[in-house]
């Protein structure tokens, strides 16, 4: 029998969706551009074919093309429709296009002329940049440096878009686009790129990063102001801010006000259906990071060890799984080579844990900060965005021992800008930061209340072993008392006497013996912190969350300093050398990090740590801003940045 030819259009629907499928899937890089003559075939294939009449072809080629694990972890199921992910599919090529476009375009001239590519195309354009790679495996990291050229668009943004404000003698301004701009820069640097110095060279950058590391005051340090350990806040202070406004001995803007909280700009988007409201990254946290890596990026100089060249730590870089990121360097092979690790490389001599595009896990926690951490006193603004969970702090991320550095202004410069000086930012120029080494060993502990019986409503019977010491003798039966109210926050919101009012403990509750501190607050019981150990969590161990009209604390830090890491030991003083003592604690609504540090030299005096740990996982940074301790709550004190990472 002849073999009789058939029409296309006579092929059966399911085939003609197959078909589409592959034409659009090939290649993978870029849209779906082999889509484009099947529509024009005939009216059939189109009906068949078009996004309007079939949006699961078109969620599938979401799928093939990006990355979707993360948006599956975040968003709730019922908003991941497949009409969702085909207006998230044409909203995200368009803006990859423009970046294309931009990082390739022949006139660069033309970057500078806002007319031809809008503040708010490149805000988007960023915005969508930084969120992709916070949920990209492999595949949006793909599309955005080998398809869009995506580090060749930060280098031209940087070139013509950022430079030129730096050459006036104020301080530069902080906008959204700037933070996505350094949040973006910070996503993708890895090491090789980094010695390579893609994204300009480190002489540069420090001059360009000194008000945003140095002039941490002028700049949003928080997702809502510091002082307040209870959020969203009570009706009396969210209705009435200027029962808050505070006054500054200084003729320059503060716009981190210690007191009064500034409204973070946030996007309205439509991302998967709904509109999306995203507080960028912190500018001066991003900054900080970079500034910390340029400086650190090579091996102190030691007599006694030969000194590496940029070739041998590149190939060091290379053996150990360290893919560049460049767009030009990177392969397909790189990815899913380094993919299987999930750690990118970063050298010891560094002190930061730099970021991995190859595991979205890692940035979970950012994202929910991100999308729900939004200053609680601007007006209209929801707590979280719909349907969406609010952001958690992951218990166990800060126990364990730290290694870092904080940067230093001068204390003379700091009050020449804060009393008004003209020319703020050229004072601060005057002077490089000072990077002193400092280590850590911390412990959390978790506030651990009565829980009632399975079946009952009896509360069960706690018995105490009071200090790690005791004898079986002095087991005593004892209540669990409430948790600590927060207080002063220049004592970290814990009682003015904590470091003599909270003892070492163990509490038996019918099961475990579970070890921890007592906390004394005011002669009520004693309230018990459970002290978290890798591994030693049982299934009452759940997150602690009281209701948001009780101002109470329920994660407390305890530590100390402790000796520098072996190739720092050399390094002859550090302000906080071991001995010196910390505590603090966490802020639930953001995981703000407050610490008290005391240290052990009397010459030093106290120090105020407030911080956020970045990057989750389990490779965390931990950045933000020292104060010195004895200023008032109400004034901006002599302040710096500081970041840490846990010792490998």
């Amino acid at each position: 029998m002849a073999f009789q030819p058939t029409s296309f259009n006579s092929l059966h629907t399911d085939l003609i969706h197959i078909i589409g499928f592959h034409a659009g899937t090939t290649p993978l890089l870029g849209p779906p551009s082999g889509l484009v003559p099947l529509l024009s075939v005939s009216k059939r294939i189109h009906s068949v074919l078009n996004s309007e009449s079939n949006p699961h072809l078109y969620s599938q080629l979401f799928r093939a093309k990006f990355d979707s694990l993360a948006i599956r972890r975040r968003f709730p199921v019922s908003s991941i429709t497949a009409r969702a992910l085909t207006d998230e599919l044409a909203r995200r090529w368009r803006s990859l296009a423009r970046i294309r476009k931009w990082a390739t375009i022949p006139n660069e001239n033309a970057w500078k002329y806002t007319a031809r590519y809008r503040t708010r195309e490149s805000r988007e354009d960023l915005m969508t940049a930084y969120i992709m790679l916070t949920e990209s495996d492999g595949y949006n990291a793909l599309q955005l440096l080998r398809w869009a050229h995506l580090d060749e668009y930060l280098i031209r943004y940087r070139k013509h878009r950022f430079v030129d404000e730096h050459a006036d003698s104020d301080m530069p301004s902080e906008t959204e686009e700037k933070s996505l701009f350094f949040g973006v820069l910070w996503m993708l640097l890895d090491y090789p790129t980094l010695l390579t110095a893609r994204f300009g060279s480190s002489a540069n950058w420090q001059w360009l990063l000194t008000p945003y590391t140095i002039g941490t005051f002028a700049y949003k340090g928080f997702y809502a102001a510091w002082p307040h350990h209870h959020l969203p806040p009570p009706p009396s202070i969210a209705n009435n801010v200027a029962t808050t406004e505070l006054t500054f001995a200084s003729a320059i803007e503060v716009a981190d006000n210690a007191i009064t909280p500034r409204p973070l700009c946030s996007s309205v988007r439509n991302y998967l259906g709904f509109p999306l409201r995203f507080s960028p990254p912190l500018l001066s946290q991003m900054a900080t990071l970079f500034h910390v890596v340029i400086y650190s990026q090579r091996p102190s100089y030691n007599p006694n060890v030969p000194y590496p060249t940029d070739e041998q730590l590149l190939e060091i870089a290379r053996q150990a799984g360290g893919a560049t990121t460049s767009s030009t360097l990177m392969t397909e092979d790189d990815i899913w080579r380094v993919t299987n690790s999930r750690i990118p490389y970063a050298p010891d001599h560094l002190q930061v844990n730099l970021n991995s595009i190859l595991d979205s896990r890692r940035h979970d926690d950012d994202f929910y900060r991100h999308i729900s951490c939004r200053d609680p006193y601007a007006t209209g603004v929801q707590r979280y965005a719909p349907l969406m969970r609010p952001y958690r702090f992951t218990r166990g991320s800060l126990a364990g021992e730290w290694d870092g550095r904080f940067l230093i202004i001068n204390r003379m410069l700091h009050q020449r800008v804060m009393s008004g000086e003209a020319g703020p930012l050229n004072i601060l120029e005057e002077g490089n930061p000072l990077q002193n080494l400092q280590a850590w060993r911390i412990q959390e502990h978790h506030y651990k209340g009565p829980s009632k019986l399975p079946h009952g409503t009896e509360l069960p019977k706690y018995y105490s072993l009071p200090g790690s010491g005791g004898r079986a003798d002095e087991v005593k039966q004892r209540m669990l008392g409430a948790p600590v109210i927060a207080g002063n926050p220049m004592n970290a919101f814990l009682p003015p006497a904590f470091m003599r009012s909270h003892t070492r403990s163990m509490v038996w509750d019918g099961r475990h013996w579970h070890s921890g501190i007592d906390v004394r607050v005011n002669g009520q019981d004693d309230a018990f912190y459970k002290t978290w150990v890798p591994g030693n969590e049982d299934e009452d161990d759940e997150p602690f969350d009281p209701d948001f009209a009780d101002n109470t604390i329920s994660t407390i830090i305890t530590g100390e300093a402790i000796a520098l890491a072996p190739a720092y030991s050399s390094y002859a003083f550090t302000p906080m050398p071991p001995g010196s003592t910390l505590f603090g604690t966490v802020r639930k609504w953001d995981g703000l990090i407050t610490l008290y540090v005391q240290s052990a030299l009397s010459s030093e005096g106290t120090f105020l740590y407030r911080g956020y740990l970045f990057g989750g996982g389990q490779d965390p940074n931990w950045v933000g801003r020292w104060r010195d301790g004895a200023s008032d709550v109400r004034v901006v004190g002599w302040e710096g940045s500081y970041v840490m990472a846990k010792r490998r």
